[in-house]
């Protein structure tokens, strides 16, 4: 699906100027789109900085991704994620 600032929250932040944690929310979020060059369009103008975290969460499968800003563009606010790591599997459970 395309970004949607909608779906996009700050979760917290540090004291002064620490890095941010942010979660991304979409029912098909696939964490390679997430972490696709520009895909949160607009991250710098909403406050988003080099080296802050972005959780990925697909609302369909409970899957969790984990991401850090690489790159924000100064102009345009873009931001470019790192690969993504999948930190929880809300589709598995083995007890």
């Amino acid at each position: 699906m395309a970004y949607s600032q909608d779906n996009l929250f700050l979760l917290g932040q540090a004291v002064g100027s620490g890095p941010r944690i942010w979660v991304y929310s979409e029912a098909s979020l696939a964490a390679s789109a997430l972490d696709a060059s520009g895909y949160i369009s607009n991250g710098g103008k909403l406050g988003m900085k080099v080296n802050d975290l972005v959780l990925g969460m697909n609302t369909s499968t409970g899957i969790w991704s984990g991401h850090s800003a690489v790159t924000v563009n100064a102009t345009t606010g873009a931001v470019d994620l790192s690969n993504g790591t999948t930190i929880a599997d809300g589709s598995s459970n083995s007890d």
